[in-house]
């Protein structure tokens, strides 16, 4: 799926929006003031922004594990991931990402390929 970068004209806040070429031209809201945004071109021509912060950290479910041990050494091979080892936690074994770049990384220590 596409990736969109978008910019509040109102409180200049960015967001990068991933949704199908066929939503591309729908209004998309500011997630924090609620202002229509407009869409970046420029940053989009300059390609992905690795290292931007996501408004909403992204949520590795497909590379979810299912006990503590996995999830240590999940966290010896990514010590800058988040992921929490508690069972009672709804993200328990869920990798979280914050930036695209950490993202990527993470997929390539554990041997999977991005495939959007």
């Amino acid at each position: 799926m596409p990736m969109y970068e978008y910019e509040c004209p109102a409180c200049s806040a960015t967001d990068t929006v991933f949704r199908s070429i066929t939503e591309h031209a729908d209004p998309v809201q500011c997630p924090k003031c609620g202002h229509e945004m407009n869409r970046d071109f420029h940053a989009e021509a300059a390609g992905p922004h690795l290292d931007k912060e996501f408004h909403d950290p992204i949520q590795m479910h497909s590379v979810a594990l299912c006990n503590n041990v996995d999830i240590q050494a999940f966290k010896r091979r990514n010590p800058d991931a988040d992921i929490s080892d508690d069972p009672n936690d709804e993200l328990y074994g869920v990798p979280i990402a914050r930036t695209r770049r950490q993202k990527l990384g993470i997929l390539e220590k554990e041997g999977f390929v991005e495939r959007n």
